[in-house]
């Protein structure tokens, strides 16, 4: 009957045990799952299973990928002063001390005495403070180790099969929340990073327009100012063609004149003189003015060349400015959507 008493009395108390780990797993839920960042959550973390499953002490310590070292990162709780200092300047390689084995391990370790652990620079400073036992598991995230937790009690206690299992799961549903966390941050990141682009590409498109703007301004005061050249060519022309009137009526009258001067002998030799150099010049002014109308013909061809150049000119960036408007209106989309996908990160 005494027998049966124990087994009893034994049995109501793994039922107990059991009932505790599974209110602390779900309030390590509970509060993990209102953590929004990555050190919020570890903090948490650390709290809730320290209190919830009764520790004295917790800390976290975080992989430097670099040089392959578990560093200490958080803590929570007290075990005395010395171990702390330990703790805090201490570091483990993959294999060594509590945390080292449970990241080789990639499952969770106990001990029943840490301080009689002959890896573990903790262990003396861990007899001086009394503390006792000990358990550590892996955290992981993306199929890669990120670090350890590790709960200490200044008393020796054996685990039992329902505490390991509840802090499996809790070791599980930290990784997750911390994978969650990540991934969600690596989301925002990239949001921010695509709004930063946008806004550089907002930039640069309206400095684009106000360049296409400035060049259809100079392309329109430019052909105003070939059609004036153009105008004023064609006056000067017209100038020419009465000048060159001007030498063909002198040159008739100078060959008038010379007849004239031959018909009264010697009496016209003097006007004769003068009649000859009047042909002369009026020759001179002819060939001149003939020189001077081709260069004008020359000069208003370029500028009907010119002219069309600009105004095809003109036609293109005509088109770029429509081409720059689409590319605003996209930005403008692109940038809604950046800012719904942060707002979902966060």
């Amino acid at each position: 009957l005494l027998n049966n008493a124990r087994k009893a009395a034994v049995g109501m108390a793994a039922l107990q045990e059991t009932l505790e780990d599974r209110q602390a797993v779900t309030t390590v839920v509970g509060q993990i799952a209102e953590a929004t960042t990555e050190e919020r959550a570890l903090r948490v973390a650390l709290d809730t299973v320290r209190t919830a499953f009764g520790w004295a002490y917790g800390s976290f310590w975080g992989l430097d990928e670099q040089d392959q070292l578990l560093r200490f990162v958080q803590e929570s709780g007290s075990a005395g002063e010395e171990f702390r200092a330990v703790t805090l300047a201490a570091s483990f390689a993959e294999g060594v001390g509590l945390s080292g084995r449970a990241w080789r391990q990639q499952d969770l370790v106990f001990v029943t005495d840490i301080g009689e652990m002959t890896d573990c620079v903790r262990a003396p400073a861990a007899q001086r403070a009394g503390v006792k036992s000990g358990v550590c598991f892996p955290l992981v995230v993306g199929g890669k180790i990120i670090g350890t937790m590790d709960f200490f009690v200044t008393e020796t206690v054996e685990l039992s099969e329902s505490r390991a299992a509840a802090l499996r799961n809790v070791q599980q549903l930290v990784s997750q929340r911390l994978d969650v966390l990540r991934r969600g941050a690596e989301a925002a990141r990239n949001a921010r990073d695509l709004l930063e682009t946008i806004a550089r590409l907002r930039e640069a498109s309206g400095d684009a327009g106000l360049v296409a703007e400035q060049a259809a301004e100079q392309a329109t005061t430019m052909t105003r100012e070939v059609e004036e050249l153009g105008e004023a060519s064609a006056a000067v022309d017209e100038v020419i063609r009465i000048i060159s009137g001007i030498a063909d009526q002198t040159n008739l009258l100078a060959l008038n004149a010379t007849i004239e001067a031959a018909r009264a002998g010697e009496l016209g030799k003097g006007f004769a003189v003068v009649a000859s150099e009047v042909k002369d010049l009026a020759r001179e002014t002819a060939a001149a003015t003939k020189k001077v109308s081709d260069q004008i013909a020359g000069i208003q061809a370029s500028s009907r060349s010119v002219a069309d150049g600009i105004h095809t000119t003109a036609e293109t960036i005509g088109k770029l400015d429509v081409v720059q408007s689409r590319i605003a209106e996209v930005l403008e989309e692109q940038g809604r959507m950046a800012t719904a996908l942060e707002d979902v990160a966060h």
